[in-house]
């Protein structure tokens, strides 16, 4: 059975002939305040067993681990996960059910380090494509905000964008009060759709037959130079990459190439004053119809001068 088409020589994926996937991602942050005399390891201290665990009540699994001295970062059936110091960052696409695991990260994180307190929590998605095939409690937005809020007294959901769904993207974010976010940190993440078919095709074990060589010939490693990189080609075709820099600073890459559903998205906390050029290397790679930048920045952030114009 032929998984594809080729157009001009590079290969077309459609949902008729490999199916939908959801490629919006569910996104969560979780930020701890750890106690005086804490480990050095923080929350890293928990096994990978623990994480492996906690991942198939999302409805997903790990599929390779790479670290550095301050993260450990998990390339997953549906996207990523990062363990930091005193935070955690799950990352999922398709019908995973992440606000599932919130209550038993706070206990997983409540056993590595006693006395840990959840300060800062950021939840957000793109609108989903095809919402009907999401599970509990991720149907609606109204439905996942009625769950945050069961949990968390401090927080604040937000929609931006056409309210007739199309780009349209959610937020939910809580901030302990008493526990202001005093550290630098900034995080940009690129949402795309429409993604240009000549590019999208790509995304496949019929074109690339390693995930490094896909790396270099799209550019990625140019991106981020001197990082440790993990990824994978999915069959019969997806892509997602995960790469660590020293002090906490990563990037994540994940693509769904299907025509009638394609996405990629790019996030990076890499600590920069301007992302416009970055932004800009990035859409030169994917070449979206449709794109959605956001940027988190805590007060005392490196971002000053955030000048971007798109046409």
């Amino acid at each position: 059975m032929a998984f594809f088409i080729l157009v001009d020589g590079v290969p077309t994926f459609s949902v008729a002939e490999v199916g939908f996937y959801e490629g919006a991602e569910k996104l969560l942050e979780l930020w701890f305040h750890l106690p005086d005399g804490s480990s050095p390891m923080g929350i890293r201290a928990l096994p990978q067993a623990s994480w492996k665990k906690l991942l198939k009540l999302v409805k997903c699994e790990v599929l390779s681990v790479i670290t550095s001295d301050t993260t450990d970062a998990y390339l997953l059936s549906e996207s990523s996960l990062f363990v930091f110091y005193n935070r955690v960052i799950l990352k999922t696409c398709g019908t995973t059910t992440l606000l599932v695991a919130i209550k038993p990260v706070m206990a997983l994180v409540l056993e590595a380090v006693p006395g840990a307190v959840a300060v800062n929590a950021f939840y957000s998605h793109l609108h989903f494509k095809a919402p009907h095939l999401q599970a509990q409690p991720h149907t609606s937005f109204e439905e996942e905000v009625s769950l945050l809020d069961g949990m968390f007294s401090a927080g604040s959901a937000y929609s931006f964008g056409q309210q007739d769904g199309g780009n349209k993207w959610y937020m939910y974010g809580m901030q302990k009060p008493g526990y202001p976010l005093c550290r630098r940190d900034q995080t940009l993440e690129i949402i795309m759709t429409d993604l240009d078919t000549e590019v999208s095709g790509h995304f496949s074990p019929k074109v690339f037959t390693s995930a490094q060589h896909l790396v270099q010939a799209m550019g990625f490693q140019d991106i981020m130079k001197g990082a440790s990189i993990d990824a994978k080609i999915f069959t019969p075709c997806g892509f997602s990459l995960n790469a660590l820099f020293e002090d906490e600073v990563y990037f994540t890459i994940h693509v769904t190439p299907q025509v009638e559903c394609s996405f990629a998205s790019f996030e990076t906390n890499l600590p920069k004053e301007s992302y416009s050029t970055l932004i800009s290397d990035v859409i030169a790679i994917f070449k979206p119809g449709k794109c959605t930048v956001t940027v988190y920045a805590s007060k005392v952030s490196y971002v000053v001068t955030f000048l971007f114009s798109f046409s």
